[in-house]
């Protein structure tokens, strides 16, 4: 879980855990206070600070980006512990406020030893330039990502090709679709207009006193004669529209015209 750094404290070295999240390398804070708090009682000849109360203090001072806490065990028995991991800028703030000639030679540390040997080759420590095995295991790796990335890129473009041709078939159904409902529309079928009883009315220049009669003849008749027509979207009976055919009838059996 943990990948282990070897600090080289002046009584030996040290164990820094680290982690990765995100591809940033995080190093563990109760590691870092050990190793300066020691580092400064060599140094300086004196006991210097508390590790607890560093610690708390140290966790104070990060602000949220600068700061990770990973649950250690809670499996099969074991007690769950909380350990606190800092970002490169928490180094620099917890280095910031110990003040020391410890914090001060860690920090030395991590910014010319530790992070470019991390960022130029992935492991700490570096090695050495006559090491030819490791450079040809760079070298194979990096030709395995190039392979990688090319395969990646291929497959894409397959697959954008896929869809674009997906694409435009579907494009083409939807134009044929739209030619025939076009051929539907202008075929010539005969239409069907619908009329009000009321306009009817007044066109005969009737007064309402019979109009909801008439409307009700037209219901009858369309629903006898199985003959569509439109009721009224607000339920309203005199919006109601029949056939010029179907109101003439209605008229003639109310005796209106």
């Amino acid at each position: 879980m943990f990948e282990i750094l070897l600090y080289p404290s002046s009584s030996g070295e040290l164990e820094i855990r680290t982690i990765q999240k995100d591809g940033i390398t995080l190093f563990n804070l109760g590691d870092i206070v050990k190793a300066i708090t020691k580092e400064s009682q060599i140094l300086e000849g004196n006991n210097v600070t508390n590790q607890t109360s560093f610690l708390r203090e140290s966790i104070s001072a990060l602000d949220d980006d600068e700061r990770h806490t990973e649950i250690i065990g809670g499996e099969r028995g074991q007690d769950t512990k909380y350990e606190h991991f800092v970002t490169e800028p928490g180094i620099y703030r917890v280095v910031s406020r110990a003040k020391s000639s410890g914090a001060k030679k860690f920090q030395r540390w991590v910014y010319h030893d530790v992070m470019p040997a991390l960022r130029k080759y992935g492991i700490y420590p570096a090695p050495k330039e006559n090491d030819d095995s490791f450079i040809l295991q760079l070298a194979d790796q990096q030709a395995k990502q190039s392979q990688l990335l090319s395969q990646y890129i291929r497959q894409a473009e397959s697959k954008f090709k896929e869809i674009e041709n997906k694409f435009a078939e579907n494009e083409k159904q939807l134009g044929d679709i739209n030619q025939r409902l076009t051929s539907i529309e202008n075929a010539n079928i005969p239409s069907v207009r619908f009329y009000s009883v009321e306009d009817s009315f007044k066109g005969l220049s009737l007064d309402n006193t019979n109009l909801i009669y008439v409307i009700a003849l037209c219901e009858k008749i369309c629903t006898e004669k199985n003959i569509a027509y439109l009721p009224s979207v607000n339920s309203i009976r005199t919006e109601q529209k029949f056939t010029k055919d179907v109101i003439e009838l209605a008229l003639n059996y109310a005796r209106l015209i």
